[in-house]
Order: structure tokens, then C-alpha cells, then sequence
């Protein structure tokens, strides 16, 4: 995070304010008023200081984090939320406050893929025969982690 040309951090929340939040924050050289704890994180869209919220939770707890962070542009990580319904609330919220709601999957800015993009768009190998997927885990089973909070 310290060599990105485009952003800086601003801001953290954290369950440990006084150790890790105070550490960071003299890290990366933001205020210590831009350090919330899973309490007052409700506060970011008060503080002027941060543009954007980038949720880095499990899924179970991205509502929350997508909510509480309404008023700013927030980028969520992957998967966006344990059910529809979920999804539909953190959209809702975000359009309402009139700011962008984006899913954070960093191969999508990886050079491999967007090469295979570059390859797809040119149709260098032909056009797409078939392609199947499938999940990995399966959400809303209380004792995977990524459902935490759900």
C-alpha cells in the first residue's frame, strides 16, 4: 500500500485501536481521529478525510461494513454477501447515498488475465467453445468463516 501511486490510506478500523489502529495510523501517516473500532465505524461518513471504504471482511460481515460506510464510495471484497437479499440492501444503500458500490477481485487487474482478455477480444485462438464453473464452499453454513456475522 505504500508504493501505490493513486491512493493513500487514510483510515482504519480495527478491533485493536490503541495498538494496531495507533501503529498504522503512524505507519502511513493519517490522524488518529481516522481510526474507528467495529463500534464507531459508523462515523467513516463523517470524516472528510476518507473517499472511499474498502470492506476486507469475511462476507458474513459486508452488510455491516457496506452500511456503515454509506456517504462514502465503497469496494467491497469478494463475495459481495452471504444472500440476496443481503446484496439487494448494500446496492440499495449505496444508491440512495449516491455513490459507487464495486467488488473487490484483484485478477481482474492481473497481467495474465487481462492479457487473456487482450487474446479473447482479438479472438486470437478462435471464439469460446464452452465453459462451465462451480463454487468452491458453499455460503450460509454458520460454521464456515466466511459466513461469520450471518
Amino acid at each position: 500500500m505504500k508504493i501505490t501511486q493513486l491512493c493513500e490510506l487514510k483510515g482504519v478500523v480495527t478491533g485493536d485501536p490503541h495498538g494496531k489502529g495507533r501503529r498504522w495510523a503512524r505507519e502511513y501517516g493519517f490522524e488518529r481521529s481516522s481510526i474507528y473500532s467495529y463500534d464507531t465505524m459508523h462515523r467513516l461518513a463523517e470524516d472528510d478525510t476518507i473517499d472511499i471504504v474498502y470492506s476486507v471482511t469475511p462476507p458474513g460481515l459486508h452488510e455491516r461494513d457496506v452500511l456503515a460506510g454509506a456517504g462514502k464510495h465503497v469496494i467491497c471484497e469478494k463475495s459481495m454477501a452471504v444472500s440476496v437479499e443481503e446484496c439487494d440492501r448494500m446496492m440499495a444503500a449505496c444508491e440512495a447515498a449516491k455513490v459507487w458500490l464495486g467488488m473487490g477481485y484483484r485478477l481482474h487487474y492481473h497481467p495474465y488475465h487481462q492479457e487473456v482478455k487482450e487474446l479473447a477480444a482479438q479472438r486470437a485462438w478462435g471464439g469460446p467453445v464452452a465453459m462451465s464453473g462451480g463454487f468452491g464452499y458453499r455460503m450460509g453454513s454458520k460454521r464456515v468463516w466466511r459466513g461469520a456475522g450471518s
